[in-house]
């Protein structure tokens, strides 16, 4: 195998390039061609020196143009360009921290690659994350040199683990009697990270329209809540969607607000007896589980019977006495002539909707899933009797100015809560339109109120 400098010195032919200019001009991209026991840095200062000799004597990389240098014209060029120089400086490690809460770490020298450059500074990988590299390698005379930059940002704890739950008053007793239920739909909590670095987290959930559904369940105290599912955006697990950089990550502090929320609903009513029901976006991570890591799909730590990765365990919902439904398209029966379910139809228009799953219902039915909020109303027959019954749908507490991911940049969807009320055997609802920020309830108004500073509590980028 020849070496560098052999490969450098070796003669051109008669009236043509020298075998490394030649392979520079004409079929640099083709690395084969090169010894094999080559390295990168002594490739790219072949590449170097060929880039410079072809800009400065004007050769082109067209085989067939003649304005070619003779080998006496090249080897002087060579040895000109060979010539010794002072070696380049060499720049010790640094990390410099900046405004935004992200460092640049960077070298110079003979610290070539990434690997070489977090070993030779003192950089502490518990505290930082590195976002992106960028290495670059040139010659200046026989020197190779090379500048290896990292950016790096804060290193958040995006290990999923299982919501923090302070001071929440314990579970109700069973109860037969609740006539009374309020249904909150789905708030497909998540977020995109924005920003020059994507440190900031934007939510896709709309905090003021979850405000005003705490607020609404303090003061109505309704016997029984029902999360309608999909409070859970869980975007990484879609396989409909196109996945961007801005929504990885952010799982784990989904987690922590979502359960910070019901939290607020258990203090608010505690009393109340809280369903939630699993969503199509709730199985995505059980979908995602059997997808790529079948054998975690069952997985229990020693000595428990829960598995280890499940929405009831990450939420912490048997310490906030919450009733987890699952799997997704379980019904639940909140009165004798009604049920509840997350729903799987959707059409143009709420009330096509309704009109769906009302053509064969005999019983009302709540649902969420659409994102519409609407009631609709159907009168059976059977023989000289008859009697109506429902299907209605609060809508969304999910963003709806287009933050969140969807078919359509403009969505036909609304916000609202619904009040369940049974008297005399005939289940009725009644719709609580929230917007920008403000709920009707029964003639009053209630406006949300602003709960970063609480949040920050739990997790610093949730402010």
């Amino acid at each position: 195998m020849q070496t560098l400098e052999q490969w450098l010195h070796e003669p051109a032919r008669a009236g043509g390039l020298p075998r490394w200019a030649a392979w520079y001009v004409q079929r640099w991209q083709r690395d084969r061609i090169v010894p094999r026991d080559w390295t990168e840095g002594e490739i790219q200062r072949a590449r170097q020196a060929g880039k410079r000799i072809a800009r400065e004597h004007g050769v082109t990389p067209c085989p067939k143009v003649r304005n070619r240098l003779t080998a006496d014209q090249l080897r002087e060029a060579i040895d000109n360009q060979r010539a010794d120089e002072p070696d380049i400086a060499e720049e010790a490690p640094e990390l410099r921290e900046q405004e935004d809460g992200t460092a640049i770490l960077h070298a110079s020298g003979t610290i070539r690659s990434l690997s070489d450059l977090l070993d030779a500074c003192d950089f502490d990988r518990d505290k930082w994350i590195v976002r992106s590299a960028s290495p670059l390698a040139w010659t200046q005379g026989k020197t190779q040199a090379f500048r290896v930059k990292a950016t790096l940002w804060p290193r958040l704890d995006e290990l999923i683990r299982p919501a923090q739950i302070e001071d929440v008053p314990p579970p109700p007793p069973s109860r037969d009697d609740r006539p009374v239920t309020l249904l909150i739909p789905d708030s497909q909590n998540g977020y995109r990270r924005t920003g020059r670095y994507g440190h900031t987290l934007e939510p896709m959930h709309d905090r003021r329209a979850w405000d005003c559904c705490v607020q609404l369940a303090e003061a109505l105290q309704p016997d029984r809540i029902v999360l309608l599912g999909d409070m859970v955006d869980n975007a990484e697990g879609s396989k409909k969607w196109p996945i961007g950089r801005d929504l990885l990550n952010t799982l784990q502090p989904t987690i922590d607000e979502l359960a910070w929320w019901i939290a607020q609903l258990r203090v608010a009513c505690p009393r109340a007896e809280i369903v939630y029901l699993e969503g199509n976006h709730e199985d995505r991570l059980d979908r995602a589980i059997v997808a790529y890591m079948r054998e975690m799909q069952d997985l229990r730590p020693a000595g428990d019977d829960e598995p280890l990765i499940t929405w009831r365990r990450l939420l912490r919902l048997d310490a906030l006495g919450v009733r987890y439904v699952g799997p997704y398209g379980e019904r639940v029966r909140v009165y004798p002539d009604a049920y509840v379910e997350h729903g799987s139809k959707h059409a143009a228009g709420g009330g096509a909707t309704g009109d769906r799953y009302l053509a064969r219902a005999v019983s009302s039915v709540y649902v969420g899933h659409c994102h519409s909020r609407f009631l609709t109303v159907r009168t059976l027959h059977d023989g000289d009797e008859r009697r109506t019954i429902e299907c209605g749908s609060p809508g969304t507490i999910a963003r709806i100015d287009g933050a969140v991911p969807a078919v359509a940049p403009r969505l036909d969807w609304q916000q609202g809560a619904m009040i369940l009320t049974h008297r005399r055997g005939q289940t009725t609802g009644e719709l609580c339109p929230i917007d920008e920020g403000v709920l009707r309830y029964r003639g009053q108004e209630i406006v949300w109120r602003d709960r970063r500073a609480e949040l920050a509590t739990i997790h610093e980028a949730l402010a």
